[in-house]
């Protein structure tokens, strides 16, 4: 009996221990990986460290892309006469709309139902500038935690690809709760509006 009372005891505690905290892999130099918590990554990220978080693709860690051939910029503008056209069009009252919709989910974090939310938002926002039987396709790319990435493709006269992002949540990097104003999709929202 007395067995039996210190078997009920110990599956007791056991149960009654908190789950195991989740541990992120980091890489914070080519090569160099560690394991750490989210709270350990949001000090490093306060102390000044610079890191990319890998966890979900190990593979593709920096440290393994091959080096890219150099680029050369243009040191002169050639579309100014397009973009002055364009800089016509922005309105500051409809920036200002999104800006006010989408600061107002008060935690946009990516594991937050208000993080699921807001990109739900974001997705029907970015397809609703899409033309009826248009080549650009704009879909979520579901991810481990609750919120989507949004991925807009707009087919342009050559193989070329161009990347434009912004971060989603609304962590700023000095807790999962700071805020973050936004300011990059509302730039993005913008700009995918005038395509």
């Amino acid at each position: 009996m007395r067995y039996a009372t210190c078997l009920a005891a110990l599956a007791a505690l056991t149960t009654a221990l908190p789950a195991p905290e989740k541990l992120y892999t980091i890489e914070t130099a080519p090569g160099e990986t560690r394991k750490v918590t989210e709270a350990e990554k949001f000090a490093l990220k306060a102390s000044g460290v610079n890191f990319f978080d890998i966890t979900e693709w190990p593979e593709s860690a920096p440290a393994s892309i091959d080096k890219r051939q150099a680029v050369t910029y243009p040191s002169t503008l050639t579309q100014g006469t397009s973009v002055r056209s364009l800089t016509a069009k922005l309105s500051s009252s409809n920036m200002q709309t999104n800006l006010q919709t989408f600061t107002e989910f008060n935690n946009r974090m990516y594991r937050s139902s208000t993080g699921k939310q807001s990109s739900d938002w974001l997705l029907a926002k970015v397809k609703s500038y899409v033309p009826s039987g248009s080549a650009i396709t704009v879909s979520a790319f579901t991810h481990s935690f609750t919120q989507s990435s949004i991925i807009a493709k707009i087919p342009g006269k050559t193989a070329k690809t161009i990347v434009v992002g912004a971060h989603q949540d609304s962590i700023n990097g000095q807790s999962s709760t700071a805020r973050a104003p936004g300011a990059g999709k509302s730039t993005i929202i913008i700009t995918f509006s005038h395509n």
